[in-house]
């Protein structure tokens, strides 16, 4: 009994030992967790997550965090001031991403090739790399940065503060202020709101200097813009709108066009920009009224024009002696711009003084009739018979 027990024991425990070591042990890197650490320990708005992918050469956050989940990029992140733990044993790894606080926080060396660059983002505070860059790039963020050697393309960007180099060499650069990766934003009004007939619109102006341009927007071609300084332009329609007879879509008198604002470094910023157009009374006048060459004498049942001209498309009426006169009621008056014409065939029948006159009432919404002065016309029987 005391064999079989021993052989059971045994038995376990080998399974235990082949069950334990035969198969590694894996752990997990989380990419998104170590990524989102690492942002806000720099804490710098110009180095966000998406920001620090991009300057890595990721098309977002997401690829970064894939790189550091699949152990592609190690992670090193500083928890308090000095030497970020861990960094003096980075050489080796295929790609490394240092991540400062605002302490003064250091590197010993940041050693990698031209396709594997590593990255430290320093943060707030006085950080530097104490030996060697190679193939590597530094934002040092606010406070006094500092890199001994700069060597092999390196890339050492110094941020607000006194920075120093104490080496450069094998093509690299040093640059004393921050990559600039914020686009600009426009803190003009975006919604205008302007009356019909006029072109002007309003003035954007953009957060920093930027060239402005028009980028889209449903009605974007119904405007323009001229430049006013380095970061304001003036916004216009191309032609006046009418309130009446809206050109927009969707013909409501609301008007949207997006404008793009780029930077000196190639950020873009955008602005969509509403601008309803307002109604305003309007009102038509007559610009003639008459008989040919101004004539004020006229046969008896001897058929005359008479003619009108109106500021604006409108339906004429023509009166005789206060009543309208058959066959020229509501005569559409035609033409173009400022001047539209209607006219009525009257075959006075009344000898002696005769008044006449026109009223024009305008095809469009929004805009007040006019009529003609009083004419007196004089009628004189006819010169031969029937």
């Amino acid at each position: 009994m005391k064999r079989l027990v021993r052989v059971n024991v045994l038995s376990i425990l080998a399974t235990f030992f082949l069950l334990f070591f035969s198969a590694p042990l894996a752990l997990a890197i989380d990419g998104a967790a170590l990524l989102t650490s690492c942002a806000n320990n720099i804490n710098d708005p110009l180095y966000t997550r998406d920001t620090i992918a991009t300057i890595m050469g990721f098309a977002n956050a997401a690829g970064l965090e894939t790189a550091i989940t699949n152990g592609t990029i190690t992670v090193w992140i500083a928890s308090g001031s000095g030497e970020i733990t861990g960094s003096s044993g980075a050489n080796g790894n295929a790609q490394d991403l240092f991540c400062g606080n605002g302490n003064d926080n250091t590197v010993p060396v940041m050693d990698s090739n031209s396709s594997t660059q590593d990255f430290f983002f320093g943060g707030a505070g006085n950080d530097s790399v104490t030996t060697h860059m190679w193939f590597s790039t530094f934002y040092g963020g606010h406070g006094n940065d500092y890199v001994s050697i700069l060597d092999e393309a390196s890339h050492f960007y110094g941020g607000p503060g006194t920075d120093s180099v104490g080496s450069n060499i094998g093509g690299s650069f040093f640059l004393q202020e921050d990559l600039d990766t914020t686009p600009p934003s426009f803190p003009s009004s975006d919604t205008f709101s302007v009356p019909e007939n006029t072109t002007f619109v309003g003035n954007v102006v953009a957060s920093e200097s930027a060239t402005i341009t028009l980028y889209g927007g449903e009605d974007q071609s119904k405007f323009s813009i001229s430049k006013l300084t380095d970061s304001s332009t003036a916004l216009s329609f191309l032609t006046a709108p009418n309130f009446e007879v809206p050109t927009d879509v969707g013909a409501n008198n609301t008007y949207i066009v997006v404008l793009r604002g780029v930077d000196g470094s190639g950020n873009a910023g955008y602005e969509t920009v509403t601008v309803t157009v307002t109604d305003v009374v309007e009102s038509s006048s007559i610009n003639s009224f008459g008989l040919p060459g101004n004539a004020t004498a006229a046969t008896y049942r001897t058929a005359v024009t008479v003619s009108t001209s109106v500021t604006v498309a409108s339906k004429v009426t023509f009166y005789w002696q206060g009543k309208r006169i058959p066959g020229c009621i509501n005569r559409l008056a035609t033409g173009s711009g400022s001047s539209f014409t209607a006219t009525c065939s009257w075959k006075p029948s009344l000898v002696g003084v005769n008044t006449i006159y026109a009223v024009a009432t305008p095809t469009a919404a929004g805009i007040t009739g006019t009529s003609t002065t009083s004419l007196r016309v004089f009628v004189d029987k006819r010169s031969n018979s029937r």
